[in-house]
């Protein structure tokens, strides 16, 4: 488990609720834990321009970022789920009003 809290609240209260799990249903999902700060993962933050978790960033076929939909930090599950919807056009039923 994540050690961060915002961490711990984007995996167990955003990506754990069922109207995002149900809009992410069709999305390849990676996760990397860079908690240990090894090379690797100090690699990883500086190839994507980030100074630490969480983010949540969002890719196109063909590997490409879309990086005004990039999160840095907690987002809450009805705002998280507007925000996939929208980085993805995808069209459901899952939009609270």
């Amino acid at each position: 488990m994540p050690t961060g809290v915002p961490c711990q609240e984007m995996e167990t209260e955003t990506f754990a609720d069922p109207i995002v799990q149900n809009t992410l249903k069709d999305v390849l999902l990676l996760k990397a834990d860079v908690t240990d700060q090894t090379e690797a993962d100090l690699a990883l933050l500086k190839r994507f321009n980030l100074i630490g978790p969480p983010a949540t960033l969002f890719f196109k076929a063909g590997n490409q970022e879309i990086r005004e939909r990039r999160i840095v930090g907690y987002m809450e599950p009805v705002l998280f789920n507007r925000h996939v919807i929208a980085a993805f056009g995808i069209s459901t039923g899952n939009t609270p009003p």
